[in-house]
């Protein structure tokens, strides 16, 4: 009897527990739906423009464009890293780990100058929600956001330390663009662009330092690349409000370069090392 009753609690169990990760399973599936309903909606333009912009005599000349093409990447790269979710999730960490963190540095600076300005739109939450609630029901949440921190052992420090290179600069951006919100009522203020400047600037260095650390940093350091790369050409493109000068537009690329290089050459010589190790412990026993 007690062999029976063990049993049946144990199919109990069983089924609770399948119950529950089947129930947590659609709760993901749907708030990743909803963040992308919302990102193509919200976004279509903005999507759009970031390939038209180049060729479109109108959009080229406009006064916003190094601010339309910066949004424009951002967004895409947020909105692409919560796409992937909707297939085999569980292999998609470092993406999820993109839209978590590029949402938290947004969501922050929202609060921040909320706190500064007294004002505060609630719509940005219909965006924000999505994101958390899908890093919370994560197939791979372990993984996401280890417990014990950044795995230290895994870190690149040739990549950290360009990564580092950037913060500097990129601070003293951000605090430029925010000094432009506080001071100035043009129409890039009403339009909430210099915010979007500082975030974008924020994600950039962020971005480029994640990738440093772990295994999957890939991701990461391309898209911090990409950012980089796209507010330099389009600094000189069209050189409008926000936008680098020649000589730090061509620092970013050169940045950018380093960035990427130094990852693949610190990955090729993980591998590498992996390789000989079992070369080594034959010759030990040899």
């Amino acid at each position: 009897m007690a062999t029976q009753s063990a049993a049946a609690s144990t199919v109990q169990s069983l089924r609770e527990r399948s119950v529950f990760a089947l129930a947590r399973t659609a709760v993901f599936s749907l708030s990743v739906l909803a963040f992308v309903f919302l990102w193509l909606l919200a976004f279509d333009f903005v999507l759009r423009g970031v390939f038209l912009a180049w060729v479109d005599p109108v959009l080229a000349d406009t006064i916003h464009f190094v601010h339309d093409i910066a949004l424009a990447t951002w967004v895409w790269i947020w909105g692409a890293a919560m796409l992937v979710q909707l297939y085999r999730p569980a292999k998609r960490v470092a993406a999820m780990r993109i839209a978590l963190l590029l949402t938290s540095i947004d969501f922050g600076l929202a609060l921040a100058l909320a706190a500064i300005e007294g004002a505060f739109d609630p719509s940005v939450l219909l965006f924000f929600a999505p994101v958390y609630l899908a890093a919370a029901l994560h197939p791979a949440r372990a993984e996401l956001i280890p417990l014990g921190g950044l795995d230290g052992d895994a870190a690149k420090p040739v990549v950290l330390g360009i990564a580092l290179l950037a913060v500097v600069p990129v601070l003293l951006y951000v605090s430029g663009q925010l000094t432009l919100r506080a001071v100035l009522t043009d129409e890039h203020r009403a339009l909430g662009h210099y915010a979007t400047m500082s975030y974008y600037g924020l994600s950039l260095v962020a971005l480029a330092v994640l990738g440093a650390f772990g295994t999957r940093g890939r991701p990461s350091v391309y898209a911090a690349a990409l950012l980089a790369t796209m507010l330099a050409v389009s600094s000189v493109f069209n050189p409008t409000m926000s936008g680098l000068s020649p000589l730090w537009a061509a620092l970013s690329v050169v940045w950018s370069l380093a960035l990427v290089g130094s990852y693949e050459r610190a990955v090729r010589n993980e591998a590498s090392r992996r390789a000989a190790r079992p070369v080594e412990s034959a010759d030990v026993s040899l």
